[in-house]
């Protein structure tokens, strides 16, 4: 259940992970932080890139276990990338939960602290981390 550089992208191969909607979903329906996901779907949205604390963001939703989830990939580190409504997302990361509407996986790029598990964004069939 709990399954889950601007380094050239890749394509599909042995580093895309599988997704299972039901996993995701009962993550998300327990409200468990902090916990590595693959979540999959078409992107419904996406948004403009955001500056925080912690660098630069794409940020986009996907249509995942039919609910939408917002994704915050880090492209201070993992590169800018193309991306559109309507291709089709893999995304490997951690989910977070900050309240009712404040949650979604970020962490979609390589690790840069210690032990944390490297994430990616896949995009029809191209992995970017």
């Amino acid at each position: 259940m709990l399954a889950g550089c601007s380094a050239p992208p890749q394509t599909t191969g042995a580093n895309a992970a599988a997704c299972d909607p039901s996993a995701f979903a009962a993550v998300r329906a327990a409200r468990i932080s902090r916990v590595e996901v693959t979540v999959c779907g078409p992107v419904l949205r996406v948004m403009r890139i955001r500056r925080s604390r912690s660098g630069v963001h794409r940020i986009f939703l996907i249509a995942a276990a039919d609910e939408p989830v917002r994704v915050d990939a880090n492209v201070d580190i993992m590169g800018d990338f193309p991306i559109r409504s309507g291709e089709r997302a893999v995304v490997r990361g951690e989910y977070y939960y900050d309240g009712p509407g404040r949650d979604g996986v970020h962490w979609t790029h390589r690790t840069d602290r210690g032990t944390h598990q490297p994430g990616f964004v896949q995009l029809d069939g191209v992995i970017y981390r």
